[in-house]
């Protein structure tokens, strides 16, 4: 059975949900240009230098991969401490002790914003990894509704995503369930593999076992026509 680790006291003071933020979008937006630096590249080398585009990939997929374990974890946290005020409030309006009733719901809703905020961060980091076929988003929830976690699940896909993740630093996994924008399969899948244009899949896990349910290219430029046709063939799989 899977542990969950208890909510950390730091996690949920507000300078320590800040501290965490501030690194969480360090790892997701700055982690490819830092490493850049770090070898005597700029951001624009990219585009022409074949080492420089390597290691700038390379660095932000891991960068992605760090910001995800972290927001998974706290979005965990924040899951399995609201679940125990929910009961608690629950608890306290039974007996009449609405005070106490109303700041434990109070600290739900501080809980659930946390959690939205740091969600949002992997649907940009989806969005960016998917560029330029971020479209794909559009077509990929059939809701607008934002889905609560099931912890148990939402850890053991983490643990999936990571294993998968340091295999090759080509490739980044994101978990669906931790993700507001996506609503189709487990993981979806960004591969850079070089030669040849990056693809995407939606994976789903069963007993352990990854399959593929759709796929498709991430071309470098397309035109008008194929990227309509390519958005059609979208909405009428999804």
């Amino acid at each position: 059975m899977t542990r969950l680790s208890p909510i950390s006291g730091t996690a949920l003071a507000a300078d320590g949900f800040e501290t965490l933020l501030r690194k969480v979008m360090f790892l997701a937006f700055e982690a490819g240009k830092h490493a850049l630096e770090g070898h005597g590249f700029r951001v624009p080398d990219i585009r022409e230098d074949e080492r420089a585009y390597r290691k700038f990939i390379r660095a932000c997929h891991h960068g992605y991969d760090k910001a995800q374990e972290l927001i998974g974890q706290s979005v965990i946290d924040y899951e399995v401490s609201a679940r125990t005020a929910e009961a608690d409030a629950r608890a306290a309006r039974s007996r009449r002790d609405l005070r106490t009733a109303h700041d434990l719901l109070a600290r739900v809703a501080v809980q659930r914003s946390r959690q939205l905020i740091l969600r949002r961060v992997l649907d940009a980091i989806l969005y960016l990894a998917l560029m330029p076929e971020e479209w794909i988003l559009r077509h990929a929830t059939s809701v607008r509704e934002t889905r609560r976690i099931d912890p148990v699940v939402v850890r053991q896909t983490l643990d999936v995503a990571r294993q998968m993740n340091e295999r090759s630093r080509w490739q980044f996994h994101v978990v669906v369930d931790i993700t507001t924008a996506v609503q189709l399969g487990d993981l979806i899948l960004i591969d850079r593999t070089p030669p040849g244009p990056g693809k995407w899949k939606v994976v789903e896990l069963k007993d352990g076992i990854a399959n593929e349910v759709l796929g498709g290219l991430i071309e470098k430029s397309k035109g008008r026509a194929d990227r309509a046709a390519a958005e059609t063939e979208a909405q009428r799989t999804f």
